[in-house]
């Protein structure tokens, strides 16, 4: 779209008449006139809410006024991120078909823009879960068949020798090995934001309500995580809450303290998985890692100070904790 001072404006909604609109059909927090992208002649974008009714989120923080945008920066209508990136910003494209482009996403090394796109991601995983569970049906039944078929020909054999039940019974039991059935875990739903997995070995999260310390935290758009922040001198780990990929959550209540943060992420949660050997359960079966700040510490909250920290992780250079890998063990 070209305004009438020949700069070029890409709308985006709900409603039909904007240039972006399909993808937020079945997002009822995006308005039907949201935002807008404004592009000067020298290539800047710049951002503007229109007043919308769930706000325009950059990099998880709500915006008032006008914003120019990064090459790197996480755009969030309502509860819906959008990859601003992939659209081209020419008059004579039809924006609105571009929502799918593959080769867009294809066209950049940016974790950001193959992976951003996690209301598709879910969807694919769905249709995974399906086709395992009837697999998972399907065997047990097909077993069945064929042990009764070679029950069957064993017993309708007339020329098989019978033997005693004497001669079957082994004289040594020692050589009887147990048969060892190894369990599988299969995905789980997914918990909610804020759901602590790991209560039964770190104890319940700890509280104090009379303060105002927050600790905001914007989850990778690719992975779910389990943040978890330890007191660094009584050494006791104090919260552990699942978040969602691409969700940001606020962890209130947070005592004095001084804390250091790890989180574990991955796709295909189980509840039944093992984590750190068996002492509790609840795990990512596929792409799990385990992060750790690299520093001593990360956030102090003062006592009779407030304040809120905001946690930005995108397993990219860009966040604003540097980790580094670690493992269970560290946890």
């Amino acid at each position: 779209m070209i305004n009438p001072l020949g700069y070029k404006i890409l709308k985006i909604g709900k409603s039909s008449s904007n240039d972006v609109y399909s993808i937020f059909y079945n997002d009822p927090t995006v308005s039907k006139i949201h935002c807008e992208i404004f592009i000067d002649d020298s290539g800047n974008k710049f951002l503007t809410d229109l007043n919308s009714t769930n706000g325009t989120f950059v990099n998880g923080n709500k915006i008032n006024n006008s914003v120019k945008l990064e090459k790197h920066d996480i755009l969030k209508l309502g509860n819906t991120i959008f990859n601003w990136q992939a659209y081209p910003y020419d008059s004579d494209s039809k924006i609105d078909s571009f929502t799918h482009d593959s080769n867009a996403n294809q066209s950049s090394s940016n974790l950001i823009n193959k992976d951003s796109d996690y209301m598709y991601q879910k969807n694919d995983l769905v249709n995974r879960n399906k086709y395992l569970w009837f697999l998972l049906v399907l065997i047990p039944i097909i077993f069945i068949i064929s042990n009764n078929e070679s029950n069957n020909e064993s017993n309708n054999d007339p020329n098989e020798e019978v033997t005693s039940v004497e001669s079957t019974t082994p004289k040594d039991n020692t050589t009887i090995l147990d048969e060892i059935i190894v369990p599988i875990s299969l995905p789980t739903p997914r918990p909610v934001n804020g759901f602590s997995p790991y209560n039964s070995y770190y104890g319940s999260g700890i509280y104090n309500n009379s303060t105002d310390n927050t600790i905001k935290v914007t989850a990778p758009l690719s992975k779910d995580i389990v943040i978890m922040f330890k007191d660094i001198y009584s050494n006791r780990m104090i919260r552990n809450e699942y978040i969602r990929a691409g969700n940001i959550f606020s962890l209130t209540g947070i005592p004095f303290g001084t804390y250091k943060f790890f989180y574990i992420y991955g796709d295909d949660w189980s509840a039944e998985a093992d984590f750190k050997g068996g002492l509790a359960k609840g795990n990512f079966l596929k792409d799990k890692g385990v992060s750790k700040s690299d520093k001593f510490f990360d956030v102090e909250f003062e006592d009779g100070y407030y304040g809120t920290y905001s946690l930005t992780l995108q397993l990219l250079s860009n966040g604003n904790l540097n980790t580094v890998e670690g493992s269970e063990s560290d946890l």
